[in-house]
């Protein structure tokens, strides 16, 4: 086995690099080919003193509310509706963060965009106003693509206005959308007045 020692290697032809068994040393930056691999021994350590990129992943998020005004039209004793989205009407829907686009005002579901796949932690939030009757009880759940899933969430009430939420797991694939349902258990006389419908992908 021969040993070279050196004090300084430098490329012959600028901006070039050099090639050492397929790995480019090139501008004070390491180059590791496709399909080859940086291993780092047991013991070792990579420590960052700088900035990290192509790490991870991006953050997934979504929310939308709407808040303000009755809305309970159309909504039926002990049935599942879909929860509205945003500014589904021209009162008090807004959707604050949407950072991969995905979401479909008019039909009032979010869609997975490409690249986005993954495991997503969603929520519901709810507020309904009653007049002074009681607020018996209500629930929700995801659905994907048109069909049940999750697990069915109750959201309780106990004062003339409630406001109660929950979250759960969902995996979604790339061109699922998923809608956020309810299913009201009230008297005539409770009004729905707000909801809000979020979620997050886990990296």
């Amino acid at each position: 086995m021969s040993e070279v020692k050196v004090d300084t290697i430098s490329e012959r032809t600028a901006a070039n690099g050099i090639v050492v068994d397929g790995v480019t040393i090139k501008d004070s930056g390491l180059t590791i080919p496709s399909g080859g691999t940086l291993t780092i021994d047991s013991g070792g350590i990579i420590t960052n003193n700088g900035n990290a990129s192509g790490f991870g992943g991006s953050n997934t998020a979504f929310s939308a509310t709407r808040d303000g005004g009755y809305f309970s039209t159309g909504i039926g004793d002990n049935s599942w509706t879909k929860s509205p989205i945003g500014s589904y009407n021209s009162w008090g829907g807004s959707i604050p963060v949407d950072t991969a686009s995905g979401f479909d005002q008019t039909n009032s579901r979010w869609t997975c965009p490409s690249g986005e796949a993954g495991v997503y932690l969603v929520g519901f939030w709810l507020k309904t106003h009653n007049n002074g009757a009681q607020v018996r009880s209500e629930k929700w759940r995801p659905y994907i693509n048109g069909s049940t899933a999750g697990v069915e969430d109750n959201l309780n009430f106990s004062d003339v206005v409630g406001r109660t939420g929950s979250m759960q797991m969902i995996e979604l694939s790339v061109g699922d959308y998923v809608e956020w349902w309810f299913l009201a258990n009230w008297d005539s006389s409770v009004r729905l007045t707000g909801c809000a419908q979020w979620g997050f992908k886990l990296i």
